[in-house]
């Protein structure tokens, strides 16, 4: 029985043939020559005609990108593939050695059996995106380091409008606090408490809530104290905190993680 999906982003069509070739990921038609393979609930790859379209929704993980190469194979395209670089993803062909910078929205046309591109002009460098992730590297360790040391200001409501009232910040206002840097308590909240990609434990995310508690001089029990102790001596918890906060700043710039 087909079900009928929701029309996201730019494919203004009704599906006509669907079916599911992965977890997660599902082949489609709309219209006569447009071909799609969505997953979960972005169109990753989007034949039409001799023209696609690459999209990884902000989620630049090792599944998309296992996806859309299982595409570039479908559709016969098997010269070319995303390649990582340095953090950076590459769409490399194997035999000529041509590459493009992966974005978001790319559009690709195939002409005389090789791919040019049609907003070339959108695409930022390979040393942009290096000297970027590198930045979003030294503000996360920063950031870790002046909350662990009590330097980071106390979580307030007139720190930055923006993260206190939208769980889900724009890439140019976490680009903003990253440039700055500008280091706010809400941000590192949000990226741990309203990030599903999340993966601390609940005994660190309770040391948070407990050094946030403690910046706002709030006072916590003998329970949650001895949880603090103990943490707060740990080598480890830094780095966790770090890790998530840096692969929570990525995702939100559109790069791999």
């Amino acid at each position: 029985m087909k079900r009928k999906l929701k029309q996201l982003q730019d494919v203004p069509f009704i599906p006509e043939v669907q079916k599911r070739i992965d977890k997660n990921t599902v082949y489609y038609t709309a219209g006569k020559d447009c071909e799609i393979i969505r997953l979960h609930k972005t169109d990753i790859f989007i034949k039409d005609g001799d023209t696609i379209t690459l999209n990884s929704g902000g989620y630049q993980t090792k599944k998309t990108k296992s996806r859309i190469n299982k595409a570039f194979e479908m559709f016969d395209y098997p010269d070319w593939s995303i390649e990582s670089d340095r953090g950076v993803w590459i769409l490399y062909n194997s035999k000529t050695g041509k590459e493009f910078i992966f974005y978001d929205r790319m559009r690709l046309k195939y002409v005389k059996g090789d791919f040019k591109s049609l907003n070339a002009s959108e695409a930022p460098t390979k040393k942009q995106l290096i000297e970027l992730r590198n930045d979003v590297s030294k503000y996360s360790k920063t950031f870790i380091e002046k909350l662990m040391n009590d330097e980071i200001p106390r979580p307030n409501a007139g720190h930055c409008w923006y993260c206190n009232f939208f769980l889900h910040e724009s890439s140019q206002h976490i680009l903003s606090h990253v440039r700055e840097p500008y280091y706010v308590p809400t941000l590192l909240y949000n990226s741990v408490f309203d990030n599903h990609l999340c993966t601390l434990n609940n005994e660190i995310k309770r040391f948070l809530l407990y050094k946030l508690k403690m910046l706002q001089s709030d006072k916590i029990n003998d329970n949650e104290q001895a949880l603090f102790d103990f943490f707060n001596i740990s080598d480890s918890v830094p780095k966790y905190l770090e890790s998530n906060l840096r692969k929570f700043v990525y995702r939100k710039l559109s790069m791999p993680i």
